[in-house]
C-alpha cells in the first residue's frame, strides 16, 4: 500500500510548510493537500518528491524498511507496477 501522508512526515524533518515543499515541487498547496488526501498521484510526481525529500520512491511504500539495504535501482516500469499493484489493494 502507498503511505502519501508520510509526505507530512517528511516536511517536519525537512524543516519546510506544506506550502513551500508544494511550490518548491511546482505545485499549489491545495494540490499537495489532495494529492495526500487521495493517497494517489502520477508516478513523475512521486519520483520528484522522492528526489525532493532526497528518499527512496520506496519510502511511500509498506515494503519500504529503512536501512534494509544500501539501496534497490528498479526501472520506472517496475516502479508503476508497485503502485499499481498498491493502488488496486486500496480498492
Amino acid at each position: 500500500m502507498v503511505h502519501l501522508e508520510r509526505i507530512k512526515e517528511l516536511c517536519e524533518k525537512k524543516n519546510v510548510t506544506m506550502k513551500q515543499a508544494a511550490v518548491e515541487l511546482g505545485m499549489t498547496e491545495q494540490s499537495l493537500h489532495k494529492i495526500i488526501k487521495a493517497n494517489s498521484t502520477k508516478i513523475d510526481t512521486l519520483l520528484s518528491m522522492a528526489q525532493y525529500f532526497n528518499v527512496e520512491p520506496a519510502y511511500f511504500f509498506d515494503s519500504y524498511s529503512a536501512g534494509a539495504s544500501d539501496g534497490v535501482c528498479i526501472s520506472k516500469e517496475e516502479l508503476e507496477g508497485l503502485i499499481f499493484a498498491a493502488l488496486k489493494d486500496k480498492e
